[in-house]
């Protein structure tokens, strides 16, 4: 029974589209692609200007139609492994995943080299697909914790501005600290 509803749960993970802002458009056949995580079997990560290129076989025609970059290619990567990974999924492969991730240097080194092989997710071994999955995970979080220090940067400079001093708010402050009416 457990065998039967890991893998139900694997095909409903499988099913679900990829949360991409714009689906893409493949290039060879001009087909709206409508990627789902099951279909990231077959992509492959590459390096890109932007860091993380992610080139999709078109589900219709079966020919690598598109290549996604940023955001929507680590978001595509994330769904796609999680898929792939389901059904491997174990402590000491986690472990050795985490080990090798380590091994290589970090994340970054694990995305770049994996990326410059060019071969298929699917291709990838279980350990090394799993790295690569933590990996990106681990980048995205950096990547949120960035943006949001950002903001919490651009608050307080908003703030300090708000707050600045003035002579008649400097004379104000020292006529309340020395308890004067």
């Amino acid at each position: 029974m457990p065998n039967i509803a890991r893998s139900i749960y694997t095909g409903m993970v499988g099913r679900r589209r990829l949360g991409l802002l714009e689906p893409p458009i493949c290039e060879r056949c001009g087909a709206v692609m409508r990627v789902k995580a099951r279909h990231l079997a077959h992509a492959r990560l590459v390096p890109e200007s932007q860091g993380l290129g992610l080139i999709l076989r078109c589900p219709n025609c079966r020919s690598e139609g598109a290549l996604l970059v940023g955001r929507d290619a680590q978001a595509a990567l994330q769904q796609g492994l999680t898929y792939l990974s389901l059904t491997r999924r174990g402590r000491q492969r986690a472990e050795d995943a985490a080990r090798l991730v380590e091994d290589v240097g970090g994340p970054d080194r694990l995305i770049r080299d994996v990326a410059r092989r060019e071969l298929t997710l699917r291709s990838l071994a279980p350990e090394r697909r799993l790295a690569l999955e933590m990996a990106v995970d681990e980048r995205a979080e950096v990547e949120e914790l960035e943006r949001r220090w950002k903001e919490a940067e651009e608050l307080a400079d908003i703030a300090d501005g708000m707050l600045s001093t003035t002579t008649e708010l400097e004379e104000e402050l020292r006529r309340l600290k020395d308890g004067l009416p």
